[in-house]
């Protein structure tokens, strides 16, 4: 029986240490089990590299096809795996596609044109 409790209690605490893994907001390092720092370290981050997303003039929506990232200027990781076409939107300016490679390091710079009437 008490073979039987610790299969159990083995088998919930892998579950929920993946679970951690899984579940964890992008770019926050959370302890996965009581693994020690230096193991905890060595596991690969789940967030992708930085990206900076500019706009002249600043204040543009940034969107995907996946949903709305933010404004600009926008700075965080790329969330993309595989390239992925952004829109940025600013009222009383033309909207600008660019594309953004996934899974890599970037900075776009895009100045924004007013809108013809």
């Amino acid at each position: 029986m008490l073979l039987v409790a610790l299969i159990v209690v083995a088998i919930v605490g892998v579950g929920i240490g993946v679970w951690g893994m899984i579940a964890k907001p992008r770019g926050v390092r959370m302890p996965v089990l009581d693994l020690p720092e230096s193991v905890r370290d060595a596991l690969p981050e789940i967030a992708g590299p930085p990206i900076l997303i500019e706009s002249d003039p600043p204040g543009a929506t940034i969107e995907s096809t996946a949903g709305t990232l933010g404004a600009t200027p926008w700075a965080g990781n790329n969330p993309f795996l595989t390239d992925t076409e952004l829109t940025l939107k600013l009222a009383g300016y033309q909207s600008k596609k660019v594309k953004l490679q996934g899974a890599k390091e970037a900075r776009i710079v895009v100045t924004l044109k007013k809108a013809t009437r």
